[in-house]
């Protein structure tokens, strides 16, 4: 009996113990200012946002988005932006939240909806882009951060398209109730090994136990929040370098129609807006600014366009109102690569928004002060 209770012992001190041996060396909550810092390792990212929001109280704005919204600059993050000016035209109470994770899929998007209108906010500003629909971005990877298909298997409409994308990896899970969602979360909470089981994996293996035992490579470290390197900016401006190269960007633009395969992307789209029109809170969509000074021709083809007026039948003839932003910003100087922007780009689409939606921004924050 003595064994079993010290194992007990053990298993609940560290347990307990252990967010905050991690806090050490990396940052395990939100941050405005560099948000989701685990979000590949720990899949409860998206409920330290809602908590967040909750702790801030007053009225909430949640931006949903990738790595554009999300933002790759090292100064404000295109939410804190769009924060500054809310409090300057509706008062302090009004808070941003950035909701968007890096390089996230429709069907990610899709599920951090799902989890932000639970919270019924002021306002919500959905993005999307042109390459998250691309065949080289989601034929086989779905799911960003496959913990979020959790979410999704509980939508009705999710059952009867599960075999209709045989290319997916890993598969995409079986349909789940929320109430098994809502056990799960609230285990993890309250474990914390098993919350941060694959930072821990990564600590110890350099990725999954399994996959590496398989001959996988060691997947990317985590970001860790001391110590940081003085090398970091030469770092960041090399990798833009790189992705301004057309080698780095053409082959996503030159992968075929978006509707030519079975596109989960386009499916998960469409689940948005219907989301969208079923929900009362108040919404503004939007595609992506583009570079086509960098893009040229490749953002101007027949392929292009067609491309592009999938997009736009998406989103187009909802309840909620619709910009395609892709030509709004001409300067190159506005953007990093092809589509992820500056201080003064991000700026500039917030102010985009704000001018072409001001009724919206009105109607949602102004009516509540």
């Amino acid at each position: 009996m003595l064994a079993p209770a010290c194992a007990l012992i053990l298993f609940t001190l560290l347990n307990a113990l252990l967010p905050a041996l991690l806090s050490t060396r990396y940052r395990l909550g939100y941050d405005a200012g560099s948000p989701a810092p685990l979000a590949q390792v720990d899949p409860l990212t998206i409920d330290e946002v809602l908590d967040a929001a909750d702790r801030a109280g007053g009225r909430s704005v949640f931006w949903i988005g990738d790595s554009v919204v999300w933002s790759s600059s090292t100064q404000m993050t295109a939410p804190q932006l769009l924060e500054a000016e809310l409090q300057r035209e509706y008062g302090p109470d009004v808070h941003v939240f950035n909701a968007a994770l890096p390089a996230a899929r429709t069907a990610d998007k899709y599920a951090i909806l799902l989890r932000v209108l639970e919270r019924r906010p002021a306002l919500i500003l959905y993005e999307s882009k042109y390459l998250e629909f691309s065949r080289a971005q989601v034929e086989t990877v779905t799911f960003r951060y496959p913990y979020l298909n959790e979410i999704v298997a509980t939508d009705p409409a999710y059952a009867a398209r599960l075999g209709d994308f045989p290319y997916i990896r890993p598969p995409l899970v079986t349909t789940r109730s929320p109430l098994e969602v809502s056990i799960e979360t609230t285990t993890q909470r309250w474990l914390s090994v098993l919350r941060y089981r694959a930072l821990l994996q990564q600590i110890a293996f350099g990725g999954d136990l399994y996959g590496r035992l398989a001959g996988e490579p060691p997947s990317e470290a985590p970001p860790v929040s001391i110590g940081s390197s003085s090398d970091g900016a030469p770092v960041a401006a090399n990798a833009e370098a790189i992705a301004r190269r057309p080698e780095s960007f053409t082959g996503a633009y030159r992968s075929g129609p978006f509707d030519a395969f079975a596109n989960a992307g386009l499916f998960f789209g469409q689940r948005v807006a219907a989301t969208l029109d079923q929900s009362r809170v108040p919404v503004i969509a939007y595609v992506a600014a583009l570079n086509h000074k960098l893009l040229g021709e490749l953002g101007r083809d027949e392929l292009f366009q067609s491309n592009m007026a999938i997009i736009d039948a998406l989103f187009t003839g909802h309840r909620f109102p619709f910009s395609n932003y892709h030509q709004a910003i001409p300067e190159d100087r506005m953007f990093l690569d092809t589509e992820h922007l500056t201080v003064d780009g991000n700026l500039t689409m917030v102010h985009l928004l704000l001018n072409d939606h001001r009724a919206v921004f009105d109607g949602a924050l102004r009516s509540t002060h």
